[in-house]
């Protein structure tokens, strides 16, 4: 619907309409003025736009621009009625579903950049007004004194600290409340008759008296009339509060303005005045006229019904019903101002399209595209050993193709048998019904088999013990476990027995895989000693003298002891034997006990122990 936005100032707009709508223009224009008092000149220029044209329901977005004379300056701004705005003293305000036609009217308050006061902001201390109190500019612990100072904790020593309201640097006027309501602040001022006047002061607590204690209530007058209500200064301290209002001279050339204090209560009767201002005003005044043509619809937008793509491929959306077109977001359109783009998302989104027709009516629709992902993922065991293979399966699709296949059971299995012999990637690729592709890869690892040494073959002594040592692994298995302390770790101790034996280990590395290694032991035979049990040294030449007879023997140690353990004979020489006496002197028959320590060839040791009797 057509909505006409005539914008003139009121001169103007009583012209045009009085002759036709006497008493609608009146009545209206009555309303609007009385919102914000009589217009007093136009000091400000403001300018409108001469119309804006838009639809039943829609927004309305007005700018105005404002011209204002050299030394004055703009110090309110307002619109009037307030419904819709979204801020109603913005220049460029926005009125929300607007449905019916009205007026809007906008308001500046002006004023010049001469101030009247003098010495408002108490910079220059006690002077340019007059008061009532007593003046003592380092204290004011008594009431019904007051002082110039930069803080009011300066001139009383249980006054809240705090800085004056112009700069935070500067002074205030700062004041304990009289008994009796006098006047704390007076000055007088040459006006023009028939002038507005701005006057706005501002002013704070100081007192730390809290519970039951009297609260500030100043009062403003000019010419002996009241200016506005009485003000409580009820703030925390410190915080600094506004008083402002607008007064017209009249017939005065003369403004006699005073402040004074309506409580007389001593506890709590503490405040701060700053920044006092009376400057000349004026206000300037403008209208808006809304018109909203109900005849007229706004057009109707039908976008493509919501759509699913896989991720990388696109979908073609489509609008109707309007003349021009508008698509947001723009990401992955291929267009964002045709009928029909092409749209490439990589993850959903929700397109918006607004239509515009040929008057400027706007509607809007919306067409979801969401983005199909298929995640394709591979499970199995990621590292196998020597002539050994690994079962790899593949999930989240409905058909699945493997590479390279060449090492594969099959390459077109949801589960797949390899056997790399080498480390290899295999990558296998998804897809379901509706033509969603996904990836996803394994490296299978082809572990070598571990390096299993152990050390050389030994010749060993029979009966002795030897240290088998195994490298390269991380566990270790030995057979045959005969004979051996442990056969599970790297090092176990054989003992050997009569003959060779061939030891077998089996080294697992960290990655599981198995390699071997053996080693011989072959255990060197000892000599073959031999001792007689019987001789009888008679001296006949048969059997007269015992030797100990064997081969394969380097040295040896030969005892014989009688049965109280003398030794009763002791050779090195294998060659010598024992003649039946000791020191010379032949022995009784009796039994002698036989021990021989053999070193052999090969650098075996062992001892043989026996019995022999000595016949006569």
């Amino acid at each position: 619907m057509f909505v006409f936005l005539f914008i003139a100032n009121i001169r103007n707009f009583t012209a045009h309409f009085m002759r036709k709508y006497p008493v609608l223009v009146v009545s209206t224009l009555c309303a609007l003025l009385s919102c914000y008092g009589p217009s007093f000149g136009q000091c400000t220029t403001i300018s409108l736009p001469d119309s804006i044209k838009i639809c039943k329901g829609s927004n309305v977005n007005i700018t105005a621009t404002l011209t204002v004379p050299t030394g004055y300056n703009v110090i309110d701004t307002g619109w009037v009625p307030a419904a819709g705005f979204s801020d109603t003293n913005s220049l460029t305000p926005t009125i929300t579903g607007v449905t019916s036609s009205g007026y809007y009217r906008l308001h500046t308050v002006t004023v010049t950049n001469t101030e009247l006061i003098v010495n408002g902001d108490f910079s220059s201390g006690n002077t340019g007004f007059t008061s009532s109190y007593t003046y003592n500019p380092s204290s004011v612990y008594a009431a019904g004194v007051y002082a110039v100072d930069y803080n009011p904790s300066s001139v009383h020593p249980l006054a809240v600290s705090y800085r004056d309201h112009t700069t935070g640097t500067g002074k205030m006027m700062i004041i304990n409340g009289a008994s009796t309501a006098v006047d704390v602040w007076c000055e007088s001022i040459a006006v023009t008759p028939n002038t507005n006047y701005a006057f706005s002061a501002w002013f704070a607590n100081w007192s730390v008296d809290d519970v039951g204690a009297a609260t500030p209530d100043l009062q403003f007058k000019i010419n002996g009339v009241l200016l506005g209500s009485p003000t409580l200064i009820s703030a925390s301290p410190g915080t600094w509060l506004h008083f402002y209002q607008v007064w017209n001279s009249g017939p005065s050339t003369t403004a006699s303005i005073c402040i004074y204090d309506l409580t007389t209560a001593a506890t709590g009767n503490d405040f701060s005045i700053d920044d006092i201002s009376f400057r000349p005003m004026c206000r300037s005044n403008d209208s808006v006229y809304v018109k909203v043509d109900v005849k007229v619809d706004v057009p109707v937008i039908k976008a493509s019904n919501d759509t699913g793509i896989c991720n990388g491929k696109s979908a073609t959306l489509n609008a109707t019903g309007s003349l021009h077109y508008k698509w947001t977001p723009n990401t992955g359109l291929s267009c964002d101002t045709c009928a029909s783009p092409v749209a490439s998302p990589a993850v959903s989104m929700t397109y918006i399209v607004t239509g515009t027709d040929a008057i400027g009516c706007t509607a809007v629709d919306t067409v979801n595209v969401s983005v199909g992902r298929l995640t394709v993922s591979v499970s199995g065991k990621n590292g196998i050993c020597p002539d050994s293979s690994t079962s790899l399966t593949a999930s989240g699709a409905t058909n699945y193709v493997w590479s390279p296949a060449a090492t594969l059971s099959c390459d077109t299995c949801s589960t797949i048998t390899a056997t790399p012999a080498s480390t290899t990637t295999y990558t296998v690729t998804g897809s379901d019904s509706g033509g969603c592709t996904g990836t996803s890869s394994i490296t299978v690892t082809a572990y070598p088999a571990p390096a299993i040494s152990i050390s050389k073959n030994a010749l060993v002594c029979k009966g002795s013990t030897i240290v088998l040592s195994a490298t390269g692994a991380h566990s270790y298995s030995w057979t045959p476990t005969a004979n051996l302390n442990d056969p599970t770790i790297p090092n176990p101790t054989a003992t050997l027995a009569g003959k060779a034996t061939t030891y077998y280990v089996a080294g697992t590395d960290a990655n599981g895989c198995i390699g071997y290694d053996s080693v011989l032991v072959d255990p060197l035979k000892n000599s073959a000693v031999g001792i007689p049990n019987a001789f009888s040294p008679n001296g006949d030449g048969v059997n007269d003298i015992l030797y100990v007879r064997g081969s394969n023997i380097a040295t040896l140690e030969y005892h014989v002891y009688n049965r109280w353990g003398q030794i009763v004979f002791e050779t090195n020489n294998i060659n010598t034997g024992w003649d039946g006496k000791a020191s010379g002197t032949p022995q009784p028959m009796d039994n002698y006990a036989i021990v021989i320590k053999v070193t052999t060839n090969d650098g075996c040791k062992f001892e043989k122990k026996g019995n022999v009797t000595l016949l006569r």
